[in-house]
């Protein structure tokens, strides 16, 4: 072949290589979730852990938050959200917290006086975790709270059993049914639900947990 024609052939390799890359990029953007940047815009209406001066609060199921600092921890009832901030109460200490996100930073007050500025809020997520997990969908049914550590399997199919929970790890809610002598593990690490029973007390992956939902 002529050294003309091998530039030639080259050249047209070259031309068809870039085009294969161009379209594999494009198919990688086009597979992204569309709303993937939405997921990342932190609202009161999404918040779930916020870090603020010397303390960290963290939402807990069933309206519930928690304060942690060096005192120790304070547990609130969550009053209401807006698009721009969550109200706290402390009925034991008649303490009311508000979250702002919109760069009034935490404020405090007590009984019914006006609140003030108590702490600069220097980080905020959205973030779902087995903490605050409260729903669990999986191939047959779906897991999801009731009440206070009260959970209930419901089958698409009919049928549905009733859980207590006995705690939480980073990873995963741990439900027991006392009445069966069955007991589940719901691991969102591993994305499956294990279940044990007397006959087989060893934990046996269940289901494959296809979504999961956390605190409203």
């Amino acid at each position: 072949m002529a050294l003309g024609g091998v530039g030639a052939a080259a050249k047209a390799m070259g031309g068809r290589m870039r085009t294969i890359m161009m379209a594999v990029l494009l198919a990688v953007f086009a597979a992204a979730p569309m709303n993937a940047a939405a997921e990342d815009v932190v609202t009161g209406r999404n918040v779930t852990e916020v870090r603020a001066g010397p303390s960290s609060f963290e939402a807990l199921p069933y309206r519930r938050w928690e304060e942690r600092n060096a005192d120790g921890a304070f547990s609130f009832e969550e009053l209401y959200r807006d698009d721009a901030s969550v109200l706290l109460y402390d009925a034991s200490r008649k303490v009311r917290l508000q979250i702002d996100l919109g760069g009034a930073g935490v404020l405090y007050g007590e009984d019914a006086g006006a609140l003030r500025p108590l702490y600069a809020v220097t980080s905020a997520r959205a973030a779902r975790s087995a903490r605050n997990v409260t729903r669990v969908s999986v191939p047959t049914g779906v897991f999801r709270m009731t009440g206070p550590d009260a959970w209930i399997e419901q089958g698409f199919e009919g049928g549905a059993f009733r859980f207590a929970e006995q705690r939480r790890d980073g990873d995963s809610v741990y439900l027991v049914d006392p009445s069966r002598n069955v007991r589940l593990q719901i691991d969102l690490r591993r994305k499956a639900v294990f279940y044990a029973d007397d006959g087989a007390p060893r934990m046996r992956r269940l289901y494959e947990i296809t979504s999961f939902d956390a605190v409203d």
